[in-house]
């Protein structure tokens, strides 16, 4: 049974009756992070819990058999109600079957499977039983954020008008820990007030622009086009200056080729050479472009940024709909160097 991190709240029904495995796979570590936890509060596993138990790589291999049966009344599952299984242990096909084909117990049991591919044989079996609730664990796009923030508004009985939701969308980091945070300090600081306006907003929640273009580099660099559109969409709609749009793109792609040139060291710790401790959130993106990025690339991005800055000192130009075009070409050609289809 698939579904999405962001969802994860709207699944407590599931989890508490239907469910009997759950699989968290993907890329983006601070959603698995996110929805972990959030798993844990709706399923009430404390830190210290002792009716959860997580299983290394080799307790693994000394416990070929993970589920109670008459053969295996002494499992580990006979005494605790949840067990997790780590990123690091590999767990075969043959193992979930098994557990789904002899449990006796409502133990339920917890995969970090990392970063699966379509292909692999456990997050196949996971989407495709109902028995097994399959979580995709990638950044959300914008609607995705969105929706979520108005479904925890709702269920926390307050309203919001959308223009004032797109103001929201500006000043928070597309994280969703993070948002969280900031949905709490907003709904603390509003009280039993019934609408969230956008007084409250400018008032609660400092701007994240920063963080907003941060997260447009990384989209750019990264090839997602779609997040790109809407992502400088929202930040060419507010009254920031188009130059500190080009800074910041010319900043992280120089960086990236200042990483791509030096080879004293492998990617991953040469990337920490080129960032200050504030922008530890760049390191993964960066060390994973650089395995399709090379420094030809890069210079043609560079080229193509010069252009658009030329393009929009002209008058007579539509200046919004130029940067939006050329970023969105730089995405496309980002996304033809990573081979995605």
């Amino acid at each position: 049974m698939k579904a999405k991190s962001f969802q994860i709240t709207a699944l407590t029904p599931q989890l508490q009756k239907d469910v009997d495995a759950v699989l968290l796979y993907g890329t983006d570590e601070g959603e698995i992070y996110h929805t972990l936890t959030e798993l844990k509060k709706i399923l009430g596993i404390s830190s210290d819990s002792l009716n959860a138990i997580t299983l290394t790589k080799e307790a693994l291999k000394k416990t070929p058999f993970l589920a109670t049966d008459e053969a295996n009344t002494t499992s580990l599952i006979a005494e605790r109600r949840f067990l997790f299984i780590p990123e690091d242990a590999s767990f075969p096909l043959a193992s979930l079957q098994h557990f789904l084909d002899q449990k006796k117990t409502d133990a339920l049991l917890i995969i970090q499977g990392g970063n699966l591919s379509k292909t692999s044989a456990v997050r196949q079996e996971a989407e495709q039983n109902p028995r097994i609730l399959a979580i995709s664990c990638y950044q959300p796009t914008i609607p995705e954020i969105q929706a979520g923030i108005l479904a925890y508004l709702k269920q926390n009985h307050k309203k919001i008008a959308p223009p004032v939701v797109t103001e929201l969308l500006k000043k928070i980091p597309l994280n969703q820990q993070l948002i969280k945070q900031e949905l709490d300090k907003l709904l603390l600081y509003v009280g039993e007030k019934a609408e969230i306006t956008l007084a409250d907003i400018q008032a609660c929640i400092a701007n994240n622009a920063d963080v907003s273009l941060e997260n447009l580099c990384i989209y750019l660099a990264d090839g997602r086009i779609e997040e790109v559109e809407q992502t400088a969409s929202i930040f060419l709609a507010t009254e920031e200056s188009e130059a500190s749009l080009f800074w910041a793109i010319r900043d992280y792609f120089e960086r990236l080729l200042l990483i791509l040139s030096d080879n004293s060291a492998p990617a991953s710790q040469v990337v920490k050479k080129y960032l200050k401790p504030a922008q530890f959130r760049l390191e993964r993106p960066l060390a994973q472009q650089t395995r399709f990025w090379t420094q030809d690339a890069v210079l043609r991005a560079l080229d193509k940024l010069t252009q658009l800055e030329e393009l929009t000192r002209q008058t007579g130009y539509p200046k919004n709909t130029i940067i939006l075009q050329t970023l969105i070409g730089i995405a496309f050609f980002a996304k033809k160097l990573a081979g995605l289809r």
